[in-house]
C-alpha cells in the first residue's frame, strides 16, 4: 500500500517537473517550472535579461525541503554588461521565501539546512560576511558564518 501511495505521489510530482533524488533532494527536472514560479512571484525583473537559471541544491529545514535556485540577470541597455545575481530559496510549493543578492560569490552545494558558497558575502550590506548560510524558520531566517573552504564537509 505504501509503495502504491509513493508511486502516486511521485507520478504527480513528475507531471509538474518536481522529483526527489536518492539523497532526498528536490530536483526540479524542467527549468521552465522554476522560471514560471519565479515569474509568477515577481522575482524576475522585466527590465533585465535572464542569462542563467539553475537549481544548485535543496536545503532540508526541519522536515521540509527547500530548493535553492541561482539566477543571473543582465541589465538591458547597459553600456557594459552588468549582471545582477540572486540566490533564491523556494518552499515546496515553489514560493520564494528568501532572496539573497551576490556579486562574484557562487552557491556550491547544500548539506541539511546549510548552503555553502564560493566566497564570502553579506546580506543586504550588513555584517558579518561569510561563506556558509544556515537557514531556519522555514527558510526565512539566515545566519552567516565563515569557514575555510578546505574545511567544508564533503
Amino acid at each position: 500500500m505504501r509503495y502504491l501511495i509513493f508511486c502516486l505521489i511521485l507520478s504527480v510530482f513528475s507531471m509538474i517537473g518536481i522529483v526527489t533524488d536518492a539523497n532526498d533532494q528536490v530536483v526540479l527536472e524542467d527549468r521552465s517550472v522554476i522560471f514560471n514560479a519565479l515569474l509568477k512571484h515577481g522575482v524576475l525583473n522585466k527590465n533585465r535579461q535572464l542569462v542563467h537559471l539553475s537549481q544548485t541544491c535543496s536545503l532540508r529545514i526541519g522536515s521540509s525541503v527547500f530548493p535553492v535556485v541561482d539566477i543571473r540577470e543582465l541589465v538591458k541597455g547597459a553600456m557594459v554588461p552588468r549582471g545582477i545575481n540572486h540566490i533564491i530559496v523556494l518552499n515546496s510549493s515553489l514560493v520564494p521565501v528568501q532572496k539573497i543578492e551576490y556579486t562574484t560569490q557562487r552557491p556550491l552545494y547544500c548539506i541539511n539546512n546549510q548552503l555553502f558558497l564560493f566566497g564570502d558575502l553579506m546580506i543586504n550590506g550588513l555584517l558579518p560576511e561569510g561563506n556558509v548560510l544556515t537557514f531556519s524558520n522555514h527558510g526565512r531566517k539566515v545566519i552567516i558564518t565563515h569557514m575555510e573552504a578546505n574545511d567544508f564537509p564533503a
